[in-house]
Formats: structure tokens, C-alpha cells, sequence
């Protein structure tokens, strides 16, 4: 298991672009031993395919799979940047966890950081403390239980879905609304050679919010609790590699139309 230390934790550092950053976090690499210095160009490459912001001020950059024979051995730095660092549209970053792995190591390193860093409050804590134990012992400590989908959740579904709701929901046409009432459960096999990372993470909930519906996901090969399917960072916390098999629940007017949309993406384009 990834554990922190020290070495991992540079606090107070300032960097003009998120190129600057990346950077940053390559040759700290190289110089604790993870990589090569061919890993930074991995890390650039899949910048340019996909932004590696995952929101609340964190970016996650790591290396495309082509780069992969370039890790010597699993590491993550942290690098936090106090006055911020543009990576985007309306994107700024205050941490950056770089990370290097082998196989799929990647996503239980992700699932032991989100767990922590997709708490808002700690999120602005860890961008502005002086104290690398603060990261340290925030990101080491062990994950609050999460509640399952409740029968008092689904009531709270209900609530939010009046009867008009599901009215406009059955007039756009082809849509099948389901009653608020129901909760849906269908189960996916997740066939993406890398598993659920950050690209296909990013379809999977960009898929799901055009729905009002509320979204959960489990994955039981790892835990039976829920997680808000809508929340790119919790999705990540799963740990979903290839050929696990998760279960989706959904609540809400429009559940058939969005499982039925998240059905298609999961078939075909997150089976490349």
C-alpha cells in the first residue's frame, strides 16, 4: 500500500503554467527514482489528450500508456501552489498529484487520495497549510463510511421529483420516464483496457449529468457502498479495472433514458 512521507510534499512553490507544473513534477520524479526523464514527455502527452483537472482546485497529471516502461517504480509528489495556477477555462489548480505507476496501480493510488481530497473544506485547507504533515496525515488517514442507497434516499429522490417533473420528462418525446418511486439497478462490465481512469471517468459523468436523475455506483469486487456517480473524484475512489462489473442505481424522471445513455457509452466507446 502507497504510503506518504516527507519526500512526496513540496508546499509553497509558485509556477506560471500548467506546462510549468508538469515539469515541476517530472524531474522531482527523476530525482527520487520513479522515472526516467521519458516519463515527462508521457505526462505533456496526455495533457494534450485530456485535461488531468479533476475540480476543487486538484489536477492528477500522470503518463500515457505508451510511457508506462519509462516508471522504475510506483511514487506520487504532491506540489501545492498557494496563489494558484491557470489549467483551464475557469480552472485553477492549488494541488497537483503527480503520479507514476505500474499496471493499474494508478487506480488504488487514485482511490486512497480521492477519498480525502473530494472533501471541499479539506480541499482549501491542504492548498493554503504550511505543513506537510497537514497533507501527510490528511491523505494517509482511513476513508469515513458511506452510506448505501438508502430507502430514506430514494424517499428524498421522491421529494425532488414531484409528479410535474416527470410530466415534462414524458413530453420531450422518445424518453421513457420512470416513476419516481422506482429505483433502477442494472449491472455493466467494465471492458476498457485500463479500467475507469481519468478519460473515461470524465465520459462516464459528463454522460450522467445531462440527467436530473441521481446516479449511484458500486463496485463490489472492492466495497458495497454507493458513491455519486455524478462526482468524477468518487467515481475514481472505486478502483474499477478491467472486467470489473459494477452496479448502477438510478432514481428520478428520467432514470431509463440515462442508464440507457450510460449503457451505449459504457458498450462503446469506453470499450476501446
Amino acid at each position: 500500500m502507497l504510503t506518504l512521507n516527507l519526500s512526496n510534499i513540496f508546499l509553497n512553490q509558485s509556477a506560471e503554467s500548467k506546462l510549468q507544473v508538469i515539469e515541476l513534477i517530472g524531474q522531482k520524479m527523476v530525482e527520487l527514482g520513479y522515472t526516467t526523464e521519458a516519463y515527462t514527455a508521457g505526462l505533456k502527452a496526455r495533457e494534450a489528450i485530456s485535461s488531468t483537472f479533476l475540480g476543487n482546485g486538484i489536477s492528477i497529471p500522470h503518463g500515457t500508456p505508451d510511457t508506462r516502461d519509462a516508471v522504475i517504480k510506483t511514487g506520487v509528489v504532491i506540489f501545492q501552489f498557494p496563489q494558484g495556477v491557470e489549467w483551464g477555462e475557469d480552472e485553477q489548480v492549488y494541488i497537483a498529484v503527480g503520479i507514476a505507476a505500474c499496471s493499474n496501480e494508478h487506480l488504488q493510488i487514485l482511490k486512497g487520495l480521492t477519498r480525502i481530497l473530494g472533501n471541499d473544506e479539506l480541499c482549501s485547507f491542504l492548498a493554503k497549510t504550511d505543513s506537510p504533515q497537514d497533507v501527510i496525515g490528511a491523505i494517509n488517514s482511513p476513508p469515513r463510511e458511506r452510506r448505501p442507497f438508502s430507502e430514506e434516499r430514494v424517499r428524498n429522490c421522491i421529494d425532488a421529483n414531484p409528479p410535474s417533473a416527470l410530466q415534462a420528462v414524458a413530453a420531450r418525446g422518445n424518453g421513457c420516464a420512470a416513476p419516481a418511486k422506482e429505483v433502477l439497478s442494472r449491472a455493466f462490465t467494465i471492458l476498457n483496457p485500463n479500467g475507469i481512469h481519468t478519460r473515461p471517468a470524465k465520459v462516464f459523468v459528463s454522460t450522467i449529468k445531462r440527467f436530473d436523475s441521481r446516479i449511484e455506483v458500486s463496485n463490489p469486487d472492492k466495497s458495497d457502498a454507493f458513491i455519486n456517480g455524478k462526482s468524477l473524484m468518487k467515481l475514481l475512489s472505486l478502483g474499477i479495472t478491467r472486467g470489473s462489473t459494477i452496479e448502477v442505481k438510478a432514481c428520478g424522471p428520467d432514470a431509463h433514458e440515462a442508464m440507457d445513455a450510460l449503457e451505449q457509452v459504457i458498450n462503446q466507446e469506453l470499450a476501446e
